[in-house]
């Protein structure tokens, strides 16, 4: 009886065995959300939104095979380029919200002169950057909130001193100068400044070079001179740590303006240029100097003092920072996308994304500065548009539409910094004359022909 039930029991279960393989040949394996979106293609979320037009023939965007990122559909010679994709912050990932901000702004170099309260900049912004001075504004923002960075602007290589100071020339003791830069003292160029010819850079005729701002004369200083670099870090020392004399002023840090990538500003473009650098005859020479400048302020300070700069450059290549970012936090493009006064083509713009893409991969911060008119909203747009492009929502990267003729000390603000696209899908791809990415929630695009921007966030 006992060998018998054994074998029908035995039959029972081989039977069970076959029923469930049937069952699982026929099954489907339910995705992850890695997986959903290595197969869902980026269009399934264009359902709920107006989709760009695409010129006739030109098929709409298609996800590479096996990967997230998707396909570049047909697009211009210019703007074909495969973007640098940043490792530090995966592309695509489980968004955390599609209700935290996509946008993170920046605001410098001035308290603003128009009505706008410390308790609203606090509340919109991530970044900031104020002078020696603003600190009972920069107290009031902390005080209604704010708990980003604040760093202190400081002119990297140009002193404020009386005008047109040439060697052996007398000079004024009472000139009391600006305080964006190292020698903020009274007294202080004609005692410590005036008397070091090597610290200063000279034109061809061997006069100090200068520029002008306003009325006041900033004489730029020569980056390779050791006694200015000791001058200059010892008194930003002072700024962030204060001595027996002085209290620290409480910034978390510096923002240096107008490091210079090329020659051509000191050569052509202030006060007393003449074509000529009397201390420098190729730009590697004079890149090597700014690059060894950065290293030692980078050495002296330490790690743990954020350092960021305005990188100048006639250039829109991809890489024209790449040799200053080790030395720093955190670069600022003043122009991005938009140029100062004349466009710039689609290679050009096209370059200035993959150099942010680029610093951001290194761990940088990137502060995208983009020049227009207030009421210019489609500028804004386009340039809001292409920020959104290459920005990683856990990097220190942030954006401002302003404009560089005055102070910037207005606040500008507009209906799409408030918007909510979630997490970024996979980085940008090519469309016609242009970009696209896609966002959980919703996707932008950029023609960098006609510079238009769309940013589209779904309904929800």
């Amino acid at each position: 009886m006992w060998s018998q039930r054994m074998k029908h029991l035995r039959t029972y279960s081989l039977l069970l065995l076959m029923l469930f393989g049937m069952v699982a040949c026929t099954m489907v394996e339910p995705r992850s959300a890695d997986n959903a979106s290595e197969s869902q293609p980026a269009s399934a979320l264009e359902e709920s939104v107006d989709q760009p037009q695409l010129a006739e023939g030109t098929d709409a965007p298609q996800p590479a095979e096996g990967t997230a990122v998707p396909k570049a559909a047909a697009a211009e010679d210019d703007t074909a380029d495969k973007p640098i994709v940043p490792q530090a912050t995966p592309a695509a990932k489980a968004p955390a919200s599609d209700d935290s901000d996509t946008v993170k702004l920046g605001y410098h170099y001035r308290p603003p002169s128009d009505d706008t309260k410390a308790s609203k900049l606090a509340d919109k912004v991530s970044f900031i950057v104020l002078s020696k001075n603003d600190e009972d504004y920069r107290d009031r923002i902390r005080k209604a909130g704010y708990e980003g960075p604040i760093l202190q602007y400081i002119m990297a290589n140009e002193v404020d001193g009386p005008p047109d100071i040439q060697p052996g020339d007398w000079c004024d003791d009472d000139h009391n100068p600006w305080q964006n830069q190292v020698a903020n003292k009274v007294g202080e160029f004609c005692d410590l400044i005036h008397p070091n010819e090597d610290w200063f850079l000279h034109n061809g005729k061997g006069e100090r070079l200068y520029g002008m701002n306003e009325d006041r004369y900033f004489y730029r200083m020569n980056p390779a001179s050791e006694g200015w670099r000791e001058f200059a870090v010892e008194r930003l020392k002072e700024y962030l740590h204060g001595n027996e004399k002085v209290e620290p002023l409480g910034y978390d840090g510096f923002f240096f303006d107008n490091v210079e990538l090329s020659m051509r500003k000191s050569l052509n473009e202030v006060g007393n240029s003449d074509g000529k650098l009397k201390e420098y005859r190729s730009e590697r020479e004079f890149r090597k100097a700014w690059q060894g400048w950065l290293r030692f302020m980078r050495n002296r300070l330490g790690s743990d003092t954020p350092l960021w700069a305005n990188l100048i450059t006639p250039n829109h290549t991809a890489d024209d920072w790449n040799d200053y970012l080790p030395y720093l936090d955190g670069v600022m493009n003043e122009a991005f996308v938009t140029g100062y006064d004349w466009p710039l083509n689609s290679k050009a713009q096209t370059n200035e994304l993959k150099q942010v893409e680029y610093a951001l991969s290194q761990g940088k911060g990137v502060y995208a500065v983009s020049q227009g008119k207030e009421d210019d909203t489609s500028k804004q747009k386009f340039a809001l548009a292409s920020y959104l492009l290459v920005m990683q929502p856990d990097a220190p990267n942030y954006f401002r539409y302003t404009r560089a003729s005055g102070k910037y000390d207005e606040w500008w603000s507009y209906d799409n910094y408030d918007v909510k696209l979630g997490q970024p899908l996979g980085p940008r791809y090519a469309i016609k004359n242009g970009w696209r990415r896609d966002f959980s929630n919703g996707y932008v695009t950029v023609d960098q022909k006609s510079r238009k921007g769309k940013i589209v966030q779904n309904d929800r």
